[in-house]
C-alpha cells in the first residue's frame, strides 16, 4: 500500500525538479537502496533519468544508510552533516544520487495552491518558513549554550585555545625527545670509540 504512494510522491517530486532527470541519466539502470533506520527504498533510475521503486528482490548497486538526526541536520542546511552517511557499494553513484537528492525541493505551495488557492498557500508557507528559521535558531542557540556549559561550567569540552596549546606542547616534547635521543647516540658512540 505505501509504494504505489511512495513511488507517486517520487514521480511528482521528479516532475517538480526536472533538472534532476538529466542529472540521473548517466545512471540510468542503477538500483540504489535507501536505509532510514526500519524504513528501506529501493529505487531503480529508469532511461529517462526518472526514479521509480525497484524490487525489493534485485541487488542494490549502491545503498546509503542515515539516521533521523542525519537527515534532520542535512534539510536544515548543515553540510556536514553529509560525513555521517554511511555508503556501501557504488560511492560514485551514491554519492551523486544523494547530493541530487539533497538538493530537490518539493514545491509545497503550489501543491497546496491547487487545494486551498494561491494567497492561503503563499500565506501558509510563509508561516511555515518563519517557523522554520525560527526552528534553526533556537537550535544554534541551545547547541551553542550547551557548548558554553560544557566549557565552562562542567568541563567536558575542551576549548580550541587549550587544544591548540596541548598540541603545541605534544610538538615541543616530541622535539626535545628526538633531540635527547640523538645525544644519547651520540654519547653512546663515543663511549664505544673509547
Amino acid at each position: 500500500m505505501l509504494k504505489p504512494l511512495f513511488n507517486q510522491f517520487l514521480q511528482h517530486l521528479m516532475a517538480q525538479n526536472a533538472w534532476a532527470a538529466d542529472a540521473l541519466m548517466p545512471y540510468a539502470g542503477k538500483h540504489i537502496a535507501i536505509k532510514v533506520l526500519l524504513l528501506e527504498a529501493h529505487l531503480l533510475i529508469q532511461e529517462n533519468g526518472h526514479l521509480s521503486i525497484a524490487p525489493d528482490s534485485s541487488a542494490a548497486d549502491a545503498s546509503i544508510n542515515m539516521n533521523p538526526s542525519t537527515i534532520i541536520r542535512m534539510m536544515s542546511g548543515d553540510h556536514s552533516a553529509s560525513h555521517l552517511v554511511k555508503i556501501d557499494g557504488d560511492s560514485e553513484l551514491a554519492m551523486r544520487v544523494s547530493q541530487i537528492l539533497s538538493d530537490m525541493r518539493w514545491d509545497v505551495e503550489q501543491d497546496l495552491s491547487l487545494a486551498i488557492g494561491d494567497i492561503p498557500a503563499h500565506q501558509l508557507g510563509r508561516m511555515h518558513r518563519a517557523a522554520s528559521q525560527y526552528g534553526k535558531q533556537q537550535i544554534k542557540n541551545v547547541a551553542e549554550m550547551l557548548v558554553e556549559y560544557w566549557q565552562e561550567e562542567q568541563p567536558l569540552l575542551a576549548k580550541p585555545r587549550h587544544v591548540a596549546q596541548f598540541i603545541s606542547e605534544v610538538d615541543r616534547l616530541r622535539e626535545d625527545s628526538a633531540r635527547l635521543e640523538k645525544r644519547i647516540q651520540r654519547l653512546q658512540s663515543k663511549s664505544e670509540a673509547y
